[in-house]
Order: C-alpha cells, then structure tokens, then sequence
C-alpha cells in the first residue's frame, strides 16, 4: 500500500520539478551533448583545410639570394639576390582534381556533423517515448489497484453479510499484492530511464525533471515508394559513402595526372645568379619557361594509381551494399510499422470489448452470479488491453523513429 502511493507521489511534479517537452529536450541536449559539438569542430577543421587546395591556383612569390666563386683567368667572388614569381600552367590537372577533393572532404565532414546530431536526436527520443510508456504504464496499473481496494471493500461487505467466503478476499489481495510488484519494478525502470536522459541531454539531477507529451502519432510516414526515394537521397550514411567515393574518384584522377606533363612559366628580377660577372652589379630580368616530362619514377605514380583505384572501387561497393542495405531496411520497417497499425486497431476494439465485459461481470458479481475468480479475470483482460495499447503505440513511435532514421529524416517528422 506504501508502495503505491510512494510511486503515485514521484509521479506529481512539484515546484522544482520540470516537465520537458521532446523539442525543449532535443534543443538542450544538442547545446550541450559533447560528442556533437566535437563532430562541429571536425566539420570546422575540414573546412579550414579545404584552404589549402586551392593554393595551387595562385602564382609562387618570393626571395632567394647567395654566393658564388668562380676562377677562370682570376678568381672572382660575388653575390647574387632576385626576387621571383613562378606558375604553374599546367600539370595534368592535378591542381583540380585535388580541390574537388578537399571540397568533397568537407562535405563528407558535414554529413558526419549531421549523423552525430541526428543520433543524438534519436537516442533523445527513444528515451522520451519509453519513458512515456513507463510512466502510461505505472498510471493503468495505479487504476487497477485502486479498483482492487474497492472490489476488497465489496468483498468485505459480502463476506461480512454472508454472500460469501475469505476465499474472495483473498483473491482480490493476491491481485494488489502483484500489482504492488510491477509497480516498484516498474518505478525502478522509469528511474533507470531517467538517469540515462539526463545523461544524455545534461540535464543535472534526476529527481528534478519529468517528460510531458503522450504516445499518440501525430504524423504518419509517407508511402513506401517516397521512403525509399528519400533513403536513397536523404540518408546520411548514403549521402557519405556516395562522398567518399567521389572523394577516391578525385584522388584517382589526381594520381593519373602523375604520367602528364607540367608546365610552369618563371620571371625573375635582380642581381640573377646566371648573370655574367662583368655584368653581375647591375639589375636585370629574366621569364623561364618550362616543360617538365616524367619518365620514370621508380614506379611511385604506377603504385600510387593503383592504390587510388582500388580505394575507389572498394567506395563505389560500399554505395551499392549502404543502398541495399537501406532499401532492405526500408521495406522491413514499412511493413512493421503497417503491422503495428492494424494490430493498434485490433487492440482498441478488445479494449472496448474488455471494458464492457468487466462491466457486465462486475454487476453479476454484486448479484451474486459471478465469482471473485470470474471478477478478478475481467479485471486482468481490461487492463491487459489497455497495456497491450499503450505498447502498441509505443513501438509505432519507435519504429517510426528506425524510419525517419533510414530515410535521413528529423525526430520531428513535419517539422
């Protein structure tokens, strides 16, 4: 009896304790979850590099100066300083290829950033829903426990006008009493679930927060057809194994251009290291042009295409298994959450039909045409019925969650 209404009084917000909503939850976990704000630094970090690619576009500046000695008819010593500007003209493309690369990275960067924040999300709201049930869960069982009190009452009444024997009454008692033991199993469950949100979401201590919302859908997932068009465009696992294919592609491209040709143009001003020594005090000018042709390298560009082709074949299996693996998984949860659907239905019709024969077996029981056995059974069916409901939608919103999942979509389909 303590039990219950120790379980009832944790349930009751009180002043310093808050209610979160999934949005409220979803936002503070997301300004304060660490993995997510490590996967922006990532995303941050790859971005700044992506800088680096496009050096090859701009011409070389710089300095260069020294000595020289020289003995022909009479040693001369002399120094020489210039300052120069060197670009590349040409050299197979390379300068390209590996821009797209960096490009590609950082997106790949993104895709990652938004995986971690979507898992995050997920995990949030996995916790929110069977939380929910818990605590749906902890309220039908408190119903039925104090309609057991009440049936004891009325057995009390009976026995006492000679209607009937002890035998009721404790079967009315043995009913509380396991009640009395899924409720502190269940209470120890919601509190389990509770330390692991605030975990998640850094909420501080648990005794302070409580979920508020309801198990109701309040969107359905679109056709089958539109879920599997939108894993194969929306998901991020996919969008990320199709960026790091064109990531391999790029770096295979830029490998091959290892076997073309680099031109490159040079001007140069100054005291030139070329300059005859008559001529060495004074400035002048000087513009190089240069075609480089690689002939062999021992074999270094050979290994380093081949390396690159096998990374992007390996990537380009990699889209072909995630895709499948996507639509597989699409198909499987599409059917679930259809099962799920009908079977919610068949649900609410039995709950209606259990409510309406525990009504008709609690006025027999008082005209003494049903027994405490017939009573106490018409009891579990009502509340296994609605149990078996709020199960039912509970799986319907997680598995909508392994959808939106699958199909690169937000916790809050709609929105």
């Amino acid at each position: 009896m303590f039990l219950s209404f120790f379980i009832l009084a944790s349930l009751t917000s009180s002043e310093e304790q808050r209610s979160w909503q999934l949005k409220e939850l979803l936002s503070e976990a997301l300004s304060k979850n660490l993995e997510y704000q490590e996967a922006q630094k990532e995303a941050a970090k790859a971005a700044a590099h992506s800088g680096v690619a496009r050096a090859g576009f701009f011409p070389e500046l710089g300095v260069e100066g020294g000595g020289r000695s020289n003995r022909e008819r009479e040693k001369r010593n002399d120094l020489f300083y210039y300052g120069y500007g060197r670009y590349n003209l040409f050299r197979g493309f390379k300068d390209l290829h590996s821009y797209f690369a960096f490009s590609s990275r950082q997106e790949l960067a993104g895709f990652k950033e938004q995986q971690v924040k979507n898992s995050v999300a997920r995990e949030i709201a996995r916790h929110f829903y069977e939380l929910l049930y818990l605590n749906e869960a902890i309220r039908l069982r408190m119903a039925d426990f104090k309609l057991s009190e009440t049936q004891i009452e009325m057995a009390k009444k009976k026995e006492s006008a000679g209607l009937t024997t002890k035998a009721d009454l404790y079967e009315f008692q043995l009913h509380q009493s396991a009640l009395e033991a899924d409720l502190s199993l269940l209470d120890q469950e919601r509190k389990d679930k509770l330390r692991k949100l605030a975990r998640l979401a850094g909420l501080g201590e648990v005794e302070n927060i409580e979920v508020d919302g309801n198990l109701e859908l309040n969107s359905e997932p679109p056709s089958l057809e539109q879920l599997l068009s939108l894993a194969t465009s929306q998901n991020e696992s996919f969008r990320a194994a199709e960026t790091a294919k064109r990531v391999a592609l790029y770096e295979k491209r830029s490998a091959m251009s290892g076997w073309s040709p680099s031109v490159d143009v040079e001007a140069q001003y100054g005291k030139l290291m070329d300059t005859d020594f008559i001529e060495s005090r004074k400035n002048s000018w000087a513009v190089v042009g240069k075609i480089t042709l690689p002939l062999f390298s021992g074999f270094s560009t050979y290994q380093e295409y081949e390396f690159s082709k096998s990374e992007f074949e390996q990537k380009e299996l990699a889209v072909l298994r995630t895709k499948k693996d996507l639509e597989n998984e699409v198909r499987s949860l599409f059917g679930l959450w259809k099962s799920l659907k009908q079977r919610l239905k068949i649900e609410r019709d039995r709950k209606q039909n259990a409510k309406k024969y525990y009504e008709l077996t609690l006025s027999e029981y008082r005209r003494g045409v049903k027994n405490s056995p017939d009573l106490a059974g018409a009891t579990d069916q009502m509340l296994e019925s609605q149990l078996k409901e709020a199960e039912l939608l509970r799986d319907l919103q997680l598995t909508q969650l392994r959808l939106a999942e699958a199909t690169g979509q937000g916790v809050l389909w709609n929105e």
